[in-house]
């Protein structure tokens, strides 16, 4: 078996497929995982991630059965490293802009640094679930799927000052809120 030097990866859950080339064609190939625990194999070489592990080695071992009876011919090793699948969080800026589109989470790990999207007239209220309403996330969230996250937003409050040119007039101000009708 062979995996072109590079040690193969598999997400918890997930699968591969092991293949091996041999002869004779008669000869009979066993697959076996060193540990069930954490990677089982098939008899076809199908290999299921089981649980997290620096690596699992799985083994196939070539029998013949010939005239003098059964001879092991070959055992070979390959060992895998099983690991936690990631997720992928979007954020969606929600008529803002954001330094970050997406970023990958490792499932069942806190979410880490969120980005801090801008808006001109707003002021950011935090990461939801929900374009509107939806469940307000943090840093400290734990993955478990892939999610976009909603940017939501309040809108500023100013107040103008009415600059009467010398003149009179009321009222000297108004409190009014971006992107509202005042007048």
């Amino acid at each position: 078996i062979s995996s072109n030097g590079v040690e193969p990866t598999i997400d918890i859950g997930k699968t591969i497929q092991l293949k091996a080339t041999y002869a004779p064609s008669n000869a009979t190939l066993k697959w076996s995982s060193y540990n069930t625990a954490n990677a089982t194999v098939t008899s076809n070489g199908l290999v299921t991630g089981k649980n997290e592990c620096s690596y699992v080695t799985i083994e196939a071992s070539l029998t013949y059965k010939g005239t003098s009876g059964t001879v092991t011919i070959v055992k070979d090793t390959m060992r895998i490293k099983v690991v936690q699948p990631n997720f992928l969080i979007t954020f969606n800026a929600n008529g803002g802009s954001t330094p970050t589109a997406s970023k990958s989470v490792t499932k069942n790990h806190q979410y880490g640094t969120l980005p801090v999207p801008t808006r001109t007239g707003y002021s950011f209220e935090g990461w939801y679930t929900a374009k509107s309403g939806g469940t307000k996330v943090t840093e400290t969230n734990i993955s478990t799927a892939d999610l976009t996250l909603y940017a939501h937003w309040k809108a500023n409050n100013y107040t103008v000052k009415f600059d009467f040119k010398g003149g009179s007039g009321s009222p000297a101000s108004k409190n009014v809120t971006y992107d509202s009708t005042y007048g």
